[in-house]
């Protein structure tokens, strides 16, 4: 049964959601799925690389399950352009020291669920995994690592596979020529404005925490999480017991 959450904890929680800044996976979720937010953050990201000339479909939290027996994968946000290609934007707080696996397995279940029966190989488009890190997971002291395919004898020779992976090292952001990117990292940085991406970013942050549909949202998410680690623990404490009493 659901327990009724105290107004002293559902306080707690809207107290907590005020203070969420671009940082949190929740709000990094709801400010990038604003559609003109994204194709901006995207095409600053990858520049010249890849220009998103408009957006398909943006999903945010979503669930990709490829087989019932294998581990469902996660995305902050999944974006397909009107091209066909797929964009995975993640925020990423925590060194869990896995980036790099994880981005080969979320780039794996991005291409498997776009392999219909009868579709040829050649007819897969582009997939792109983002990281935007608040930490640096390789360790060069680059403020960017952009990674794709070549061929180890002569790096002028690209494998041309259209996968290609993306790590912002977000502290890092000083290190930046002055531009679009640096005024973006700065932004996720510390919160500072000095872009019209950022201010836009920033505005869309503020009507979140004004919304009250958004913010009862969060309070049911959160009130769950917590039930769910108290839980837990008790289930957890009760075992330690029975052990401790054997």
């Amino acid at each position: 049964m659901k327990r009724k959450i105290t107004e002293k904890e559902r306080q707690r929680y809207i107290k907590r959601f005020k203070e969420l800044t671009i940082k949190d996976d929740f709000m990094f979720c709801k400010v990038m799925q604003k559609e003109s937010i994204c194709s901006k953050v995207l095409n600053i990201v990858l520049e010249d690389h890849h220009r998103i000339e408009g957006i398909k479909r943006i999903s945010s939290q979503a669930d990709i399950n490829n087989h019932p027996e294998l581990k469902a994968v996660r995305f902050d946000i999944l974006v397909e352009d009107e091209k066909g290609n797929s964009y995975d934007v993640e925020m990423q707080v925590v060194n869990n020291k896995n980036i790099r696996k994880r981005m080969r397995v979320y780039q794996a279940a991005i291409d498997m669920s776009k392999m219909n029966k009868g579709i040829d190989y050649n007819e897969i488009e582009d997939s792109i995994i983002i990281f935007f890190c608040m930490f640096d997971p390789i360790g060069a002291g680059l403020p960017v690592y952009f990674f794709e395919n070549y061929c180890r004898q002569n790096k002028d020779i690209e494998l041309g596979d259209g996968t290609y992976k993306v790590i912002l090292n977000v502290p890092s952001w000083e290190r930046l020529e002055d531009g679009q990117l640096k005024s973006l990292l700065r932004y996720f940085s510390n919160g500072e404005v000095t872009s019209e991406v950022a201010k836009e970013m920033d505005m869309q942050t503020t009507a979140i925490k004004n919304d009250s549909i958004i913010t009862e949202e969060y309070v049911s998410m959160y009130a769950k999480y917590w039930d769910i680690r108290r839980d837990r623990e008790e289930e957890g404490r009760r075992k330690g017991k029975i052990e401790g009493i054997k």
